[in-house]
């Protein structure tokens, strides 16, 4: 009697371990493998981002006027920052980074955004009056997560009148 109970223990035993060491590899496999692609959802980025072109800035008064065109998910573009630096000559710093001194910011409607052809146009008065700028366009999507739509900085010169 004392011979089966003790084969009854060593039989349990051994089904016991052999479930735990197929229950510790299921798990460590399943946290290796993972369930198909990690972390938060984000939009599609080629479908959901637009760019800029063809932008223009032009002096009327003491104002400027910013045309341009987007193209891509224009029903996403939240806002466009203007950054404009003013300058005095072309000699002002032409390697440094550009480093904007003012902005504004104009939402789809401030712009007049056409939605069929992404033609927009906008005014901005800068504070300061200058003979030149350097300035560039951010336009924002309305997905937080995705890059700005950003053009080259340009220098602007205005006509003496």
């Amino acid at each position: 009697m004392g011979i089966s109970r003790t084969m009854k223990y060593a039989t349990t035993h051994r089904f016991f371990t052999v479930v735990l060491i197929l229950t510790t590899f299921t798990l460590a496999a399943a946290l290796l493998i993972g369930c198909g692609k990690s972390g938060m959802p984000s939009p599609r980025k080629n479908l959901e981002t637009f760019t800029i072109a063809a932008h223009t800035l032009s002096a009327m008064g003491d104002c400027v006027v910013a045309k341009g065109t987007a193209s891509g998910a224009v029903k996403n573009i939240d806002h466009i920052v203007l950054e404009v630096s003013p300058i005095q000559s072309y000699d002002d710093c032409p390697g440094c980074p550009f480093t904007p001194r003012e902005s504004g910011e104009f939402s789809v409607a401030d712009i007049q955004l056409d939605p069929q052809n992404g033609q927009f146009m906008f005014s901005y008065c800068p504070s300061v009056q200058a003979p030149m700028y350097r300035w560039r366009l951010v336009g924002k999507n309305v997905f937080r997560g995705l890059p700005y739509a950003t053009t080259t900085p340009q220098i602007m010169v205005v006509p003496q009148q």
